[in-house]
């Protein structure tokens, strides 16, 4: 049988765990077996204690709401909940947890756990009876970006790559014979603009703000994968205790793009999307250079194992509720091929499941797409597949293959289970190519889908389209 504790926090006081041994009454009454200090809270909030293996929450009576992950309760009305259920009474937070470990060690390994009693706090009777008096412990918790004293933040993002690593804390060109795991710490200045990585002197000029707008890597270390899952998983509780479903993103990058560039690409859109927990990113080693665009694709072709190994072991064990893909150009080459190992090995099939996979501007054979698309809905909830005219690269691409690109226009790439969504006339960066991270509408649009499944906010910039008998969307800019 599961044993459970209760993650305690309240607002500007240290957050307490408490091991669910019983039944406890929960509220503001110094009588109330667990005491909310918190004025917002009823003087007997509501009741929770073990049914089964499961956890059952008793609303008992109070001006404000109990509220079981989303839903208030009523005085009277019981509920059953499992591990990672969230419980909000005024100001204040509870988390349902599960430990397997001996005593009173915290449910999630990554944890630091302080043995500080709170004066005037009180614990459980069943946790007295014990002869324990650990009852209410500190939990120290890392907020997953820092404030610099310029007004900046440091943003950090985690990693795997299978590059060489360069001798000087980060990595080059070559290809490495195993993954390496870790976090990079992208430095975001305070003049940072929604969509943007940094702009040139003449443009802030023509803005009139010559604030620094230039994101750039300040350190990048190397992890075991221990420690690499433990700060990611510590991510996620963070965005838990704060009231927020966790979520992860992961980035896989395009042709043409260090490993450098990738963190910076990672973290500004970690950044603006604000999407509570982890933002992440594989990278393999493309050249970083437009003429070793075939050295690229081998590269990219010989990555496909580890690239698989990566978001299968990332998604299984980073403790988010919903992992989101974002694949840019040559890296849905990467995707694809993950997926077909993962559909192919029993193992994986039936447990790897993402939430949102947004495939932009897709340097893939538009046929190879087709006839692989049914991949797409089979492990994710909704994939959404990115286009333009103005996307120069892909165009090429079809011209050096001889066959037209799933991420281009005309023949317009449509199967069944992806939503193929046109952006017209689009040309930013890199001749259009990096297009799905600097428009404010798309990356709206991205976060849309990730925090709500479906486009609700944004739903007014997207208009149906009928072209050569395939339908699918456009997005006004």
């Amino acid at each position: 049988m599961p044993r459970f504790q209760l993650l305690i926090r309240e607002r500007d006081k240290p957050t307490r765990v408490v091991p669910l041994t019983g039944t406890f009454v929960v509220g503001r009454s110094r009588r109330s077996d667990l005491v909310i200090e918190d004025e917002q809270v009823g003087r007997e909030q509501f009741r929770i204690g073990l049914v089964g293996d499961a956890v059952f929450v008793e609303g008992i009576g109070s001006t404000n709401p109990t509220v079981v992950d989303g839903q208030p309760i009523r005085p009277g009305q019981r509920v059953t909940v499992k591990s990672k259920a969230v419980i909000k009474i005024g100001h204040s937070l509870v988390v349902v947890q599960t430990t397997e470990a001996p005593d009173w060690a915290p449910a999630h390994p990554d944890i630091d756990v302080v043995k500080t009693v709170r004066p005037g706090a009180q614990s459980s009777p069943a946790s007295h009876s014990s002869g324990d008096d650990d009852s209410d412990k500190t939990i120290r918790l890392e907020s997953t970006s820092k404030v610099t004293e310029s007004g900046g933040k440091v943003y950090p993002v985690w990693f795997g790559t299978n590059r060489k690593p360069d001798g000087q804390g980060g990595f080059g060109t070559e290809r490495h014979d195993r993954t390496t795991r870790g976090r990079a710490e992208v430095l975001v200045p305070e003049g940072h603009r929604f969509g943007e990585t940094g702009t040139s002197f003449w443009k802030k000029l023509m803005r009139f703000d010559l604030r620094d707008d230039r994101l750039r890597v300040q350190r990048v270390t190397h992890q075991e994968r221990d420690e690499w899952l433990t700060e990611i998983r510590r991510a996620m509780l963070d965005a838990r205790i704060a009231g927020h479903m966790p979520h992860a993103l992961v980035f896989l990058h395009g042709f043409n793009v260090t490993f450098e560039e990738a963190a910076i690409r990672t973290a500004q859109i970690g950044v603006d999307l604000l999407v509570p927990g982890a933002t992440a990113f594989f990278s393999w080693p493309s050249r970083g250079s437009v003429a070793a665009y075939p050295a690229d694709e081998a590269t990219i072709e010989a990555s496909e194992g580890e690239i698989t190994d990566f978001l299968v072991d990332f998604t299984l064990n980073c403790r988010a509720e919903k992992v989101h893909i974002i694949a840019h150009s040559m890296g849905n080459r990467g995707l694809l091929r993950a997926l077909q190992r993962i559909a192919a090995t029993a193992e994986t099939r039936s447990k790897v499941k993402f939430g949102q996979v947004f495939l932009a501007a897709p340097d893939v054979d538009r046929d190879l797409f087709l006839n692989l698309a049914r991949l797409y809905p089979d492990h994710a909830e909704r994939t959404t597949l990115y286009a333009s005219n103005g996307d120069l690269p892909v165009h090429l691409s079809a011209k050096l293959h001889a066959a037209p690109r799933a991420g281009y226009y005309r023949p317009y790439t449509v199967a069944p289970g992806v939503d193929t969504i046109a952006v017209p006339d689009f040309d930013l960066d890199l001749l259009g190519h990096s297009y799905f991270a600097q428009a404010e509408a798309l990356l709206y649009h991205i976060r849309d889908l990730i925090l709500n499944g479906k486009a609700t906010v944004t739903s007014n910039r997207l208009e149906p389209a009928v072209d050569g008998g395939a339908t699918f969307w456009k997005l006004k800019l």
